[in-house]
């Protein structure tokens, strides 16, 4: 795949970039700079656009091969230099002292459905869909400046109603900044700011 230069390949197994992707990125590009970590890379996608904009990135994931993934498009478009990669479920891996201006998180936040895959990992998000982004915004809040802005992807399958309450009981003003209504449902880029 090519676009306006910027060269990107996506391993087999690696959850490719999709809508959730495309609107999250559309949704927060002009508002990235200073220290930024997105969590849940994938492929890259986010990080390879996001990269020039900020002053320092680090993307991580759960999954080895999306880690290897990541960095290989990092490589690719000769942005390797300005970004660490890790493999960490969620914060694990990070030093507590570590706290940037924008923590991003595009979730697996389908519910689960009794079928189970192998690419599960990728799309579940527990079940009720939301108990890894819940998750997620605990440990973020620990690691999020004074003025920082949290950007997560819900979708209208999950219980979007416990990411609300989950931001108002760590003391985040929320709002929705886009959506998009997709056949099957609605997705959501959700924006947390400490009050």
């Amino acid at each position: 795949m090519e676009e306006n230069d910027i060269q990107f390949h996506v391993r087999e197994g690696v959850y490719p970039p999709a809508e959730d992707t495309f609107l999250l990125l559309d949704s927060i590009y002009s508002e990235i700079q200073g220290k930024v970590l997105e969590m849940g890379s994938g492929s890259g996608y986010l990080s390879v656009h996001l990269a020039n904009r900020a002053d320092m990135l680090i993307a991580c994931d759960i999954s080895l091969l999306a880690v290897k993934n990541t960095k290989e498009n990092l490589v690719r478009n000769r942005i390797e230099n300005s970004t660490d990669v890790l493999q960490t479920d969620l914060f694990l891996a990070l030093a507590d002292k570590r706290v940037f201006d924008f923590v991003i998180f595009n979730p697996p936040y389908l519910p689960a459905d009794g079928n189970v895959t192998k690419e599960d990992r990728t799309y579940i998000g527990g079940i009720r869909g939301t108990e890894i982004t819940e998750k997620f915004l605990k440990q973020a809040i620990k690691h999020l400046k004074p003025k920082g802005t949290i950007f997560v992807v819900v979708s209208s399958l999950a219980d979007v109603e416990s990411v609300w309450d989950s931001m108002r009981l760590l003391n985040l003003s929320a709002d929705i900044i886009n959506q998009k209504r997709l056949f099957f449902e609605t997705l959501s880029i959700l924006r947390g700011t400490p009050k």
